[in-house]
């Protein structure tokens, strides 16, 4: 199944569409901030069009029947990841930067903390 497939079934779990493409306003995480095994924080990264699937991903895997969830480790992350990036997987040559898939490769990296954003109430 190709990586566009995956998205568009992942945001089924969280009742939101993938058509024609994910929007901003249907994801609940601001950013992500990436850390290393001491919990220094390595790697920041904000809202941008270039990872809405890869939000859609850790949000799918962080919230739960029980509520959402603002920490993961990278045990809990990456097991699915190359199933669910597909063909987006394997870093391309010559390599260009994609933040979060590379931070999901950098093997110095342990966890990530997740910031949902600010909701008004309803």
């Amino acid at each position: 199944m190709a990586h566009r497939d995956h998205v568009t079934e992942w945001a089924k779990r969280l009742g939101i569409t993938n058509n024609p493409s994910l929007r901003e306003e249907d994801l609940g995480i601001e950013k992500l901030v990436f850390h290393s095994p001491l919990k220094n924080p390595v790697l920041e990264l904000k809202m941008s069009s270039m990872n809405m699937a890869a939000r859609l991903y850790i949000e799918c895997l962080a919230t739960k029947a029980e509520g959402r969830r603002d920490w993961l480790f990278k045990e809990e992350y990456l097991p699915e990841a190359p199933a669910y990036f597909a063909e987006k997987w394997t870093p391309p040559d010559p390599a260009v930067p994609r933040p979060v898939l590379d931070a999901f490769h950098n093997p110095h990296l342990v966890g990530v903390h997740i910031v949902w954003k600010k909701r008004p109430p309803t």
